[in-house]
């Protein structure tokens, strides 16, 4: 009987180092994912650029407003100002920092959209009611 106990064999060391294998594997995966996106080796992500625009009315009984780019895009061209179901307002390039004063709108609450090629993509920066 001493004999057919010598070739039982003992299994438990080796799940222990095929987790350990694991762990250091899924680790060294993890560390490179993260070193690529903190220096810079994943390559550049295009973002899209949202300008800011204010809208106001300065005055009432003569209905200027004022349009002011906040800046948030390199290149604005083809701005167009338009009230939905008559005309355009205005059309035409504006750089950062620009004030646009109209005063053909009428006094009373009147619709405005404003749309820009921004940075090659067409996009409505303003819609509102002033």
């Amino acid at each position: 009987m001493a004999k057919a106990n010598r070739f039982v064999k003992n299994d438990e060391g080796v799940s222990a180092v095929i987790g350990v294998i694991l762990m250091v594997a899924i680790t060294v995966i993890l560390a490179a994912v993260i070193a690529a996106f903190v220096f810079g080796m994943v390559g550049n992500v295009n973002q899209k650029k949202n300008p800011a625009f204010t809208v106001s009315r300065i005055n009432n009984s003569s209905a200027l407003v004022t349009l002011q780019d906040k800046g948030g895009a390199s290149s604005i061209t083809n701005f167009t100002i338009t009230q939905p179901r008559t005309e355009t307002i205005y059309s035409g390039s504006i750089d950062v920092g620009t004030t646009i004063t109209i005063t053909s709108l009428p006094p009373a609450t009147t619709p405005l959209v404003c749309t820009a090629n921004v940075d090659g993509t067409t996009q409505v920066v303003v819609n509102t009611n002033i």
